[in-house]
């Protein structure tokens, strides 16, 4: 190692000001509050695209065919499927009809969206947490927030379908529940109940076919690529849907979410990282004569600029490393204890969830490294109008 490294390391990183050294302080820490901030913004917006991913494959098929003109011919979808990529993809399919009504429970009379299923094929297929309330199961399966919300102690419920061919009003009918069912997601639970097909039938009379076919498929994520298959084998009325398309607008809504507040979370790095400017600046000025005789003894410029660079980088991935241990620590924190609870109402599920990968923390290390080289090089700018003649005066 050449002189001049040896006395540069040994004169530029020592430490003369406390001052200069809580500056530095306070710089590592500002990167660290928001590093931690970073990772878990993008930890809580991931938690909940999680969450919400779950729920609604848990309540809803993977694709969903519709009719534009009210009941489908399902030999019709049936022979789409066969002649489609979807039908080797796929574990299961099984026609439904979504109708609203009334119900009263207790004191309470509310509407419903009541979906009608061959309960058979829907529990073979889908993963819909449920759990039966008595042996025979000729009745309905209501969600867990509804039968929480509807009081009484009561173990039926009365229904009542309208009779959409003869626009008669049918009277309420007094159905056993059976069972209930648990998505995770409030909107489901709190308005959703499942009558089988035959129980409508008998019970209800309801003499309405089938307006769509819930399809399950063995990997949700290739629906939009199938969809589109199935698409070119049916045509109108007929549309083909994923469950990303029937929740479009939560999905999209989180994305965005996930964009600004990890463009501000980013923003509040760089403003901490152009901290790692000012020090630098203090520490150059603070050094001007120990660099004149750097200078003087044949460093070159870019063996010092080299020395500062480093300190500065060195700053920011001090900070980078302390808000990461901070941030792992407070999102696990917030996954084993669960402390932040929510309105289910609002927010649909009732905690604040975290789950973070490996690729958060790739990202918070690259924003400030990125940050931290521009600070720094900012600071570097110093060093040209530094008068080494000026400075060996001063000594």
């Amino acid at each position: 190692m050449k002189l001049q490294w040896v006395l540069g390391r040994r004169h530029l990183l020592s430490r003369r000001s406390k001052m200069l050294s809580m500056v530095s302080g306070i710089t590592v820490l500002g990167v660290a509050f928001g590093v931690m901030s970073l990772l878990v913004t993008l930890a809580v917006i991931n938690g909940f695209q999680s969450e919400y991913e779950r729920s609604v494959l848990a309540f809803n098929a993977h694709l969903v065919v519709m009719s534009g003109e009210g009941e489908i011919n399902t030999d019709k979808v049936n022979e789409a499927l066969e002649k489609s990529g979807v039908m080797s993809a796929m574990k299961g399919s099984t026609p439904f009809l979504y109708q609203e009504g009334l119900a009263i429970k207790g004191q309470q009379v509310r509407g419903l969206a009541i979906k009608i299923v061959d309960l058979t094929s829907y529990w073979m297929y889908s993963d819909l947490a449920h759990q039966s309330l008595r042996q025979d199961l000729s009745g309905l399966w209501v969600g867990s927030a509804l039968l929480k919300d509807m009081d009484g102690d009561s173990d039926t419920l009365k229904i009542r379908l309208p009779d959409i061919e003869a626009g008669n009003e049918v009277p309420f009918r007094t159905i056993p529940i059976v069972g209930s069912f648990a998505s995770g997601m409030y909107d489901y639970d709190s308005s959703f109940v499942l009558m089988d097909q035959q129980i409508a039938k008998d019970v209800l009379a309801h003499k309405q076919g089938s307006n769509g076919m819930e399809i399950w498929l063995h990997d949700p994520h290739q629906a939009a690529e199938l969809s589109k298959d199935l698409s070119e084998h049916l045509a109108f009325p007929y549309s083909v849907l994923t469950w990303r398309d029937l929740n479009a607008n939560l999905f999209g809504a989180l994305q965005l979410e996930r964009l600004v507040f990890s463009l501000i979370m980013g923003a509040l790095i760089l403003v901490a990282s152009f901290n790692i400017s000012g020090t630098l600046t203090m520490r150059i000025l603070e050094r001007r004569g120990d660099i004149a005789i750097l200078r003087a003894m044949g460093a070159r410029w870019s063996q010092i600029r080299s020395l500062f660079f480093l300190q500065g980088l060195v700053l920011g991935w001090t900070g980078c490393l302390l808000g990461l241990a901070l941030g792992l620590g407070l999102l696990e924190f917030i996954e084993r204890y669960k402390p932040f609870k929510l309105a289910a109402e609002i927010y649909f599920i009732e905690y604040v969830p975290a789950q973070w990968n490996p690729m958060h923390v790739v990202i918070a290390i690259g924003v400030t490294t990125v940050f931290a080289w521009l600070a720094s090089r900012v600071a570097l700018l110093r060093l040209r109008k530094l008068s080494i003649v000026q400075a060996l005066g001063e000594i």
